[in-house]
């Protein structure tokens, strides 16, 4: 499969190369993970990162819902706790 045009294999041109250095322990357990599940340890890399990135956009999303909360009704609730 080329890249339309140049002539160049596609599949090398689908993504940021990048080396990552793990603890020898860390990668061992990554390569035991990987056999078990029968993946790359480039995919388990991959899907380890979109579940961070998943867990920060859905943490910033509440902190930006309860921080319009607070601007929209932050005074009935001030005047609430003093009830």
């Amino acid at each position: 499969m080329t890249a339309p045009g140049n002539g160049v294999i596609a599949r090398y041109h689908c993504g940021m190369a990048m080396n990552v250095r793990l603890p020898e322990e860390l990668d061992a357990q990554l390569d035991r993970l990987a056999r078990e599940q029968g993946v790359s340890k480039h995919a388990l890399l991959i899907e380890g990162v979109q579940d961070v990135l998943k867990k920060h956009n859905r943490k910033r999303m509440v902190q930006e819902a309860l921080a319009d909360v607070d601007d929209r009704y932050g005074d009935v609730v001030a005047r609430l706790a003093e009830t």
